[in-house]
C-alpha cells in the first residue's frame, strides 16, 4: 500500500472520529448546556445537536419533575415537644443554565435546604399547629424553598409532610 493511501486513510479516519464526536442527541426529557472552552455559550433544546469537538462540551440537564424524600428530621416544636417529621419535595429545573452554573450540585443543595427549612419552619410552631395546620405549613415550606432555589434555576412545585410522629425516645421509664 503506497504511503499516500495510508495518509488518506488516516485523514478519513480522523474525519469520521471528529464527525462522530460533533453529533450530540439531547433527549426530550433534557436540555443541553453548552460550554465553549469552559464558558457558557448557550442552551440547546431536545433533538440532534452539533458541537465542536474538543472545544465545546454539552452538559445534559434533566428537566422532568423530580421527587426527593427529606430524611426524617428531629424537630422540637415551639411548646418543647420533640417530634420526628418526614417530608417529600417535588421540584424541577426551569433554567438549565442556572442549574449548571449557579450551584455545584443543585440536587444536593435542594436536599440540604429542604432539611433546614423543614426543621426551622416546623420548629417555630406548636404541636397542635403541626398536627392541625399541615396544609398551611406545607405551603409555607414550599414558598420558602421556591424563593431560595429560584436563583439556582430550580422551581419547587410541592411539599408534602408525610408524617409527624412523637419522639418517644425521651419518654424512658426510670
Amino acid at each position: 500500500m503506497p504511503p499516500s493511501m495510508i495518509l488518506w486513510l488516516l485523514l478519513a479516519l480522523a474525519a469520521i472520529i471528529v464527525l462522530a464526536k460533533s453529533i450530540c442527541i439531547v433527549p426530550q426529557t433534557q436540555k443541553g448546556v453548552v460550554l465553549t472552552l469552559g464558558r457558557y455559550t448557550g442552551t440547546r433544546e431536545p433533538g440532534l445537536r452539533l458541537v465542536i469537538p474538543f472545544v465545546q462540551t454539552l452538559l445534559p440537564v434533566d428537566i422532568r419533575l423530580a421527587v426527593m424524600e427529606v430524611p426524617t428530621q428531629d424537630v422540637i416544636s415551639k411548646d418543647n415537644v420533640s417530634v420526628k417529621v418526614t417530608a417529600v419535595v417535588y421540584y424541577r429545573v426551569c433554567d438549565a443554565k442556572k442549574a449548571v452554573l449557579e450551584v455545584a450540585n443543585y440536587r444536593e443543595a435542594v436536599s440540604q435546604l429542604a432539611q433546614i427549612t423543614t426543621r426551622s419552619t416546623l420548629g417555630s410552631h406548636s404541636l397542635d399547629q403541626l398536627l392541625g395546620q399541615q396544609d398551611d405549613l406545607k405551603q409555607a415550606i414550599r414558598r420558602i424553598l421556591d424563593e431560595r432555589t429560584e436563583s439556582w434555576g430550580v422551581e419547587v412545585q410541592n411539599v408534602e409532610i408525610r408524617s409527624v410522629d412523637l419522639d418517644t425516645s425521651w419518654w424512658r421509664i426510670r
